[in-house]
């Protein structure tokens, strides 16, 4: 659905009343999306590959930035969680496993569903 289709319904709950700035946020989170689900992918079959694991992270932390700006709470919250379990696995307290693959496409998935 464009932005300026949505209704004014959508605009109530954001920090700014500009359908183009949430146009463009949905076409930069789509865009980051999709990085991110290559990068996934591969890192699906390259476990051990750490630099992959930032490929994610920082699309992941735009994200969350620009939902906080635009007061998109549930896209925001989504992606810190995201983020929080991406930093386990940067710091090596987690590995990657299919259950941490499994989470990461769930919540790609559902940030995809959101706003």
């Amino acid at each position: 659905m464009a932005a300026a289709d949505a209704g004014s319904g959508l605009f109530e709950n954001l920090a700014i009343d500009d359908p183009d700035l949430f146009g463009d946020f949905l076409a930069e989170a789509g865009a980051h999306l999709d990085r991110v689900d290559t990068a996934l992918l591969e890192l699906e079959v390259k476990p051990h590959a750490r630099g992959l694991v930032d490929e994610i992270f920082r699309p992941v932390h735009s994200i969350k930035s620009a939902a906080a700006f635009l007061g998109l709470n549930e896209v925001e919250r989504l992606a810190h969680e995201t983020e929080t379990l991406l930093d386990l696995v940067r710091r090596g307290h987690l590995g990657v496993s299919s259950a941490v693959i499994d989470a990461l496409f769930a919540a790609f998935d559902l940030l995809r569903a959101l706003p």
